[in-house]
């Protein structure tokens, strides 16, 4: 699964996602957690473009005193199978990160861990997204990260991880008139192209935002 990531506005980013529009500040948060606003890169008429989004997927407004359902994840193997989330996949985006972070329990804690690629700035989550109207009646934008399999390199951690999108298949993915083979897309990530390593508790506190939390400890 993912269930928190890093993003930092680097000065490739705009050129890196082909970025026509930018919509809202670009802030360093190395801690994104769950409903909290975070950059994600839609496709646009010219270009692409990068807008704030809540992370959990809500497909209407909260009824009063019932738990609200935002999903922060969506499996991939069974994203077909369920409706709320197969008709959005024509809402496809990308959520750029320099990282995300998961946690290896051990005897008597949770040891949390950075992961990123070895040789690239950003990378890219795949996503899908809703906008609904919020009670004043102004847009409100929601994604999901969609998750696989885990492969070598995550499997002693947890048995899942995000679907990471190769470069050259981002464009494909958000164009949402393309043909996209999904059983390629969603496979794992390939284990030799990747980093982890143990971080810092601080990071289990989500309003804990530097950049030292992506250091190695």
């Amino acid at each position: 699964m993912c269930g928190r990531f890093g993003f930092a506005p680097r000065k490739n980013l705009t050129s890196r996602y082909k970025i026509q529009i930018v919509t809202g500040d670009l802030i360093a948060n190395y801690n994104t957690a769950p409903g909290m606003m975070a950059p994600v890169v839609i496709k646009a008429e010219e270009g692409n473009e990068i807008v704030q989004m809540k992370w959990g997927l809500q497909l209407g407004l909260q009824k009063p005193g019932s738990k609200l359902f935002a999903p922060i994840n969506a499996k991939s193997e069974t994203i077909f199978e369920k409706p709320i989330f197969s008709h959005l996949l024509g809402n496809r985006c990308l959520i750029p990160v320099i990282g995300f972070y998961e946690w290896k329990k051990n005897e008597s804690k949770k040891q949390p861990y950075f992961i990123h690629l070895k040789e690239d700035d950003y990378f890219s989550l795949a996503g899908i997204y809703k906008t609904i109207k919020d009670e004043a009646g102004l847009n409100l934008s929601t994604f999901t990260i969609l998750t696989t399999s885990a492969n070598d390199i995550m499997q002693p951690i947890h048995d899942r991880m995000p679907v990471i999108l190769k470069k050259e298949t981002e464009d494909l993915w958000l164009d949402n008139k393309a043909k996209v083979e999904f059983d390629k897309v969603f496979q794992p990530f390939k284990s030799e192209l990747m980093d982890i390593y143990p971080v810092s508790n601080r990071v289990n506190y989500p309003m804990v935002n530097d950049e030292e939390l992506i250091k190695r400890v």
